[in-house]
């Protein structure tokens, strides 16, 4: 006799035209080890219709449970309802799911999650492996770092999700379903593709501007648009897509690091988990972890300002603790008087100083004592390229572009009027997608405040850049902002103001002078089209640790 394993299977259930209706009211068949799933991703192009969209579902949620009116995390048809993914992971929830992934990969059953059913623990295991491979496939990302930095974050999602949707591990017939919402890129895309695999319906609700996702990757979804109150069929789950070619949100490819462009790897770490470590502070007697050189560039006819080369006699002092930094300030030996710096007010009550008027040029320019100039040091000690940093909290963090400080063992920070320069490398915190870092040495700082509103910026508006181009240090230019710019989900402000290579991590300021922005990048082949990260960019990635 011939043996054979059953396997579990699912099959796309195509819903009709009140999507939002038959999702809460339709359970689809399972037979023959088979189960109908449906993956609807509904989405609403104006803001009152998606609005709409949401209360009826939830009055739909509401008369189903029986009138619990939407609220319970839970229906009576084990309904989980979510804003968007969680995306909170700590690092010690990094390291722990980073560890369960290097045993999984040595073929370990080391998930956070098991289902007692054996075919349905064999789909969930043969459905993770695929996800990762279509991810390397559709991502063209398949070096070790960003393989594994996806795995965990699925990892991360299991442990959080799948308690809540798969109640019952055992008897396969009591299938959940999933609603959920907030910005989908291949990531979350792809994970919630692996819970339809495994039997749960899910419905995604957003609007346009928070989808990226790959066309070839639409036909894994039914796709249905709400617009002034006519659906539009956009595709369906198995079959072609009628969206054309490029994501449904078209990024801007004309503005794209080649360090992401060539997949850059992640940095290594000697934590267990090797996941990316974005939040950590280096120990104090740690070197910053080197990843491999390579030159950080923006093809396709924008460039960042690449920090300024520099070939400089090797630096012999290498900080490790406050007393190396402080010798290495001053080779000799001998340790000097600090000069005297007044304890400067923080940077609230030093913008409500400056935003009690605006500036003239001259105040404006005299902002640049905080600015600093970087000096970015090899393994060999010596300094290979300069840029330009803002310091934001006068307890000595300092704010500038993750290019500038990529490639860097240790940091010389140089400060207007100060003889010495302040050695560090406390990398606190980076983010190579948002091109922002963090470095942090051991003095007070009069910090800029960082622009916190309420009245959004305008094109035409006055602003003034401060870096050192050209390590010309703490050079002023004024402009106009002549535009707002979305590169690669990445906020950014286009101004006039003249700048240069070595002007990366500098300051944009508005009259009143208050941080709008950290100068990033510009576009090759014009005049004066240049780029800075903008200040809500800034506020997410410094505001949970700093008083900004």
């Amino acid at each position: 006799m011939n043996s054979f394993n059953q396997k579990f299977q699912t099959a796309s259930l195509i819903l009709g035209e009140d999507i939002l209706k038959e999702f809460i009211e339709s359970e689809g068949r399972y037979s023959n080890f088979t189960k109908e799933v449906s993956f609807v991703c509904y989405i609403g192009k104006d803001r009152d219709v998606y609005s709409h969209e949401l209360r009826r579902m939830e009055q739909l949620m509401g008369s189903r449970q029986g009138g619990a009116g939407g609220s319970s995390f839970h229906s009576p048809s084990n309904c989980v309802k979510a804003e968007a993914l969680d995306s909170r992971m700590s690092v010690e929830q990094a390291e722990k799911y980073g560890a369960m992934y290097g045993r999984w990969s040595r073929g370990e059953d080391s998930l956070p999650f098991h289902f007692e059913n054996i075919m349905w623990q064999q789909a969930f295991q043969e459905g993770y492996k695929r996800i990762i491979q279509m991810y390397i496939d559709y991502s063209g990302r398949k070096e070790p770092g960003p393989v594994k930095n996806f795995s965990v974050k699925i990892i991360y999602w299991i442990d959080v999700y799948f308690p809540r949707l798969f109640t019952d591990t055992m008897k396969i017939g009591r299938f959940p379903k999933f609603i959920i919402g907030g910005k989908v890129k291949l990531q979350e895309y792809l994970f919630l593709y692996f819970l339809t695999q495994l039997g749960c319906w899910v419905l995604y609700m957003g609007q346009e501007s928070e989808i990226q996702i790959d066309s070839r990757l639409l036909g894994l979804a039914q796709w249905r648009q709400q617009k002034k109150g006519q659906i539009t069929d956009l595709g369906q789950a198995g079959g072609s897509s009628a969206c054309g070619e490029g994501p449904v949100v078209m990024p801007a490819s004309a503005f794209r690091r080649r360090d992401r462009d060539e997949r850059q790897t992640v940095l290594p770490s000697g934590n267990s988990g090797g996941y990316e470590r974005q939040n950590q502070r280096p120990k104090e007697n740690r070197a910053v972890p080197q990843p491999a050189r390579r030159q950080v560039v923006i093809p396709s006819g924008v460039h960042p300002f690449e920090p300024e080369p520099r070939n400089q006699a090797p630096v012999q002092p290498q900080p490790s603790s406050s007393q190396n930094r402080q010798q290495a300030a001053n080779p000799s030996g001998v340790s000097p008087s600090r000069p005297s710096t007044p304890r400067p007010s923080n940077s609230r009550q030093r913008e409500e100083v400056l935003s009690s008027r605006p500036l003239d040029w001259e105040e404006l320019a005299a902002l640049s004592s905080s600015v600093v100039m970087i000096h970015v040091f090899d393994k060999n000690k010596e300094c290979f390229k300069t840029g330009s940093g803002v310091m934001i909290s006068t307890d000595g963090y300092i704010l500038t572009n993750f290019h500038v400080a990529r490639d860097g063992i240790y940091y010389g920070i140089q400060i207007e009027e100060e003889q010495n320069i302040f050695y560090t490398n406390e990398l606190i915190k980076y983010n190579q997608y948002h091109d922002l870092a963090v470095l942090k040495i051991d003095r007070m700082c009069r910090p800029i405040p960082v622009y916190r509103g309420p009245k959004k910026l305008v094109r035409g508006q006055k602003v003034a850049a401060i870096g050192s181009p050209l390590g010309l240090f703490n050079s002023f230019s004024d402009g106009l902002i002549s535009g707002f710019r979305k590169m690669e989900d990445v906020s950014m402000i286009q101004f006039t103001a003249p700048t240069s290579h070595g002007s990366s991590g500098g300051a944009l300021l508005d009259t009143c002078g208050r941080l709008i922005g950290i100068i990033t990048g510009g576009f090759d082949g014009g005049q004066n089209l240049n780029l800075a990260v903008d200040y809500e960019t800034i506020q997410m990635f410094a505001g949970g640790f700093l008083r900004l």
